[in-house]
């Protein structure tokens, strides 16, 4: 079959996730085939390992963070066995973690992290699906209000990013674009109850590889609602 589709999913900051949302996530991917899941990165929060002060009222260890990971990756498989799931590296894990060793090498060899994924991409080098080579992803390391605007200008290719939680989709001059998602965790107590332009959501790739053209949508999830592929999916308790 020509037609290739992978599903994005960005920023669950794990422990802090919002269950309604991924709930939808669940229900979409049990009810439709996608060849792969993309994790978009920051799918764990890594509390443990951050330098900034945290405003939630609970923490978590750093294992008790990978076994929830561990979970998620175990839902996602539960509910779509044949898509292979691809994990970007982010800041909040990837990095906090390297930087964290760097700092530990007592603990080189007493941390070891086997993330129950089909493939890992390198931060920020962009990932592309299916063969093609006209749509990056990436997590991404801009968080401005003009951020989809300076990724066409750094990049030669069409581009997704995760990162700001929020959607935005921007068309440079020349033709090459750039997409932000949104993200499946909750409003974070740093915040400070400040304006915000946090949204939760996803993405959708389909790729013809007979006609060599891609097609990308964000879908937004509202309080535990979305409207998805001509169905509206809502929140539902128990599942």
């Amino acid at each position: 079959m020509s037609i290739k589709k992978a599903i994005i999913l960005g920023d669950v900051h794990i422990p802090y996730q919002n269950n309604k949302a991924l709930n939808i996530i669940y229900q979409i991917l049990k009810e439709h085939k996608f060849d792969e899941i993309i994790l978009g990165g920051d799918i764990i929060d890594g509390t443990q390992l951050s330098k900034f002060p945290n405003y939630e009222e609970y923490e978590l260890e750093l294992w008790q963070e990978i076994n929830l990971f561990k979970n998620f990756i175990n839902n996602l498989k539960e509910v779509s066995p044949k898509s292979k799931i691809i994990y970007l590296e982010d800041n909040h894990f990837s990095e906090r973690l390297k930087r964290y060793m760097i700092e530990h090498p007592e603990l080189k060899n007493l941390i070891k992290i086997d993330l129950p994924v089909d493939k890992v991409i390198e931060y920020n080098k962009p990932y592309f699906p299916f063969g093609q080579r006209q749509l990056g992803f990436i997590h991404g390391y801009n968080s401005n209000k003009y951020f989809a605007e300076k990724y066409t200008r750094e990049f030669n290719h069409n581009l997704v990013v995760c990162h700001t939680h929020t959607f935005q989709h921007y068309v440079a001059e020349n033709g090459i674009e750039c997409y932000g998602i949104g993200c499946l965790c909750k409003t974070m107590k740093y915040l400070r109850n400040k304006p915000h332009r946090w949204r939760n959501g996803f993405g959708v790739f389909i790729y013809d590889t007979k006609i060599r053209k891609y097609w990308f949508e964000t879908y937004e999830i509202k309080d535990g609602y979305c409207y998805f592929n001509n169905k509206l999916y809502k929140f539902t308790v128990g599942d």
